[in-house]
């Protein structure tokens, strides 16, 4: 399950919490979940558009300001569910609609950021395209489409085994180097641990009210319902934290090899390196905040 998917799921699964199910319906009804449906769709597509293997400018120049275009509408609508959850005092609700915006805008802004190709390179791309596929040796000898199939086949062949040690090299860097296309960068760590030290204070106010007064009869049911909304950004944050640390133990291990020493990839492992670095020190950091500020987390019995 995609991370728009999981998105979907949860904010359905807070709708259906609601206090009053039958006003959440009428006042959430502008289809944030199908919109987080396309955009999961539209986002694996631009992805596949984007390897190697299925590499298609064409397609990367239709996608890419489809999905900046889904990122935005959905985050006008999640913005808008979260005033309207705030007004009815639904604050499960208004947490979850703020996820949604948090995440959807965060995407959008790396999206912007990608490369993407113009008119010119696309149309060019199709002509070299066209061009390999029609340059076999011999091809003019061709006389029928089994013959052509026989001489694309061979070139095809010959192309392939020269170039196919380091296009592994390049797929090995580029599947171990998987914080590009999965994970958010800084500014969503730092998002991630406001927020859960906004909810941690949150908590403080419920457990000890800043008036001096003793904390209300429902404070423990309160401080019940708020500490999984902590807890469980807290736990995604560490595993993706956990996840980058081994894979970028086995990229730095990888990009030692002498065949990818000598290949024309040496550049690339270096630098998705050092980016895997900079995504380890933002989300070390921002895991060590969390666990701070979740051992303070107030209790009542």
């Amino acid at each position: 399950m995609g991370k728009f998917a999981v998105l979907h799921k949860r904010w359905a699964d807070a709708k259906k919490d609601a206090p009053d199910p039958k006003l959440a319906n009428k006042t959430f009804s502008k289809g944030l979940g199908p919109i987080l449906d396309d955009l999961e769709t539209t986002v694996n597509d631009l992805l596949d558009a984007r390897r190697t293997k299925d590499f298609n400018p064409d397609k990367i120049s239709q996608l890419s300001p489809k999905v900046e275009a889904l990122c935005a509408k959905a985050a006008k609508v999640a913005t808008d569910y979260k005033t309207a959850a705030g007004k009815l005092g639904w604050g499960d609700i208004k947490i979850a609609a703020l996820k949604v915006s948090n995440e959807v805008e965060e995407h959008a802004r790396l999206e912007a950021k990608e490369w993407r190709p113009d008119k010119e390179y696309i149309a060019l791309w199709k002509y070299v395209t066209l061009e390999m596929a029609l340059s076999a040796a011999g091809l003019e000898d061709a006389r029928t489409a089994e013959d052509l199939r026989k001489f694309l086949e061979k070139k095809n062949k010959d192309i392939n085994a020269g170039k196919k040690d380091e296009t592994e090299i390049k797929e090995n860097i580029e599947k171990l180097a998987f914080w590009h296309k999965g994970f958010s960068g800084e500014n969503h760590v730092k998002d991630k641990t406001d927020s859960i030290a906004k909810a941690v204070a949150m908590a403080w106010v419920i457990a000890s009210p800043p008036s001096g007064a003793p904390p209300a009869y429902d404070a423990p049911d309160k401080l019940k319902k708020l500490v999984p909304t902590i807890q469980s950004p807290f736990d995604a944050l560490l595993l993706n934290k956990n996840r980058i640390d081994e894979d970028l133990k086995a990229l730095k291990i990888y990009v030692k090899k002498p065949e990818v020493q000598n290949s024309a990839y040496k550049k690339l492992g270096e630098d998705n390196v050092k980016t895997g670095e900079d995504y380890q020190k933002w989300y070390t950091a921002g895991v060590d905040k969390c666990r701070l500020e979740i051992a303070s987390l107030p209790k009542l019995t």
